[in-house]
């Protein structure tokens, strides 16, 4: 064997009961992306963000440039939400552009992406130019 084998204390082994609880809290929070009311405040209030850091100066920083980063995916990761809640509240499939349908729709999983990275550099790097 390449791997010994090593007993773990019992305080370090994983139980049953943990891997339920862990299960149950990833299902409350996969339904309180269904909800149509949570969707909607959070992506509003996400546009209404990046708005904001577009709009406002910080002390010693560049107008609109020195945010720029934080305000964008504020931006687009709220309109990706909004979209979603539109998709979920109408009555039958919307037709939605192209642009809209390519980007917001199929490229959320990038948007979402993009938007944690944002928000790492940001915080790793606060006083830093696009970040």
């Amino acid at each position: 064997d390449f791997f010994p084998q090593t007993q773990l204390p019992a305080s370090k082994k994983i139980k049953l009961s943990q891997i339920t609880k862990c299960h149950k809290n990833l299902r409350i929070i996969s339904q309180l992306f269904k909800n149509k009311t949570f969707l909607i405040v959070t992506g509003i209030l996400a546009c209404f963000t990046g708005m904001m850091k577009l709009l406002s100066v910080v002390r010693n920083d560049i107008p609109v440039i020195g945010d720029l980063l934080p305000a964008l995916a504020g931006l687009f990761g709220g309109f990706a939400v909004v979209v979603a809640y539109y998709r979920l509240s109408a009555a039958e499939k919307p037709l939605l552009p192209d642009f809209v349908n390519n980007v917001f729709v199929k490229g959320h999983k990038y948007i979402g992406i993009f938007c944690i990275v944002a928000a790492l550099l940001h915080f790793v790097f606060p006083g830093v130019l696009f970040f």
